[in-house]
């Protein structure tokens, strides 16, 4: 959490450990909830981006 009187104060930040480079995402939303789904929604993404990558090998 951070001090931020703006509104977007929560910090959601995951890694994944692949084969290969690591996956990181990170987000900032007004609650908790809506940082993780959206740190989340961008993880997707990036694996279906690999798993595209690596079944056209």
């Amino acid at each position: 959490m951070e001090n931020n009187v703006y509104g977007k104060g929560n910090i959601c930040e995951m890694e994944l450990s692949l084969p290969g480079p690591k996956i990181f995402a990170t987000s900032k939303e007004t609650t908790f909830e809506a940082a993780a789904k959206e740190t989340i929604s961008d993880l997707e993404k990036q694996l279906k981006k690999r798993k595209a990558k690596f079944t056209t090998h």
